[in-house]
C-alpha cells in the first residue's frame, strides 16, 4: 500500500493532472507495463483520462516512467496523447 500512495503523489505533483481529474482516476484508466533495459527494470503507466472528468471535455492519455534506484523513486512524464 506504501508504493502505491507514493506513486500516486509522483504522478500528482509531476503530471499535470487537475485535481478532479486525479480525484475521478479509476484503476481501469491506468495500465501498468514492466520493461528490462541494460539489466534495470523500468514501469511505464498508461493513464487515461475520460472526457468526462477533464474540464475541457477532451481525453488523453499521459505515458509516465516510474524508476526506482536505491530505494528512491523518480517519476517522468514522457509523453501525452
Amino acid at each position: 500500500m506504501r508504493k502505491i500512495v507514493q506513486h500516486y503523489v509522483l504522478v500528482a505533483a509531476n503530471s499535470g493532472l487537475r485535481v478532479g481529474e486525479q480525484r475521478q482516476l479509476r484503476w481501469s484508466d491506468v495500465q501498468l507495463e514492466r520493461h528490462s533495459a541494460n539489466g534495470a527494470e523500468q514501469t511505464l503507466a498508461r493513464i487515461h483520462v475520460r472526457a468526462e472528468t477533464s474540464k475541457v471535455r477532451t481525453s488523453r492519455t499521459l505515458r509516465v516512467m516510474v524508476k526506482t534506484k536505491s530505494h528512491s523513486i523518480r517519476c517522468y512524464i514522457i509523453g501525452t496523447r
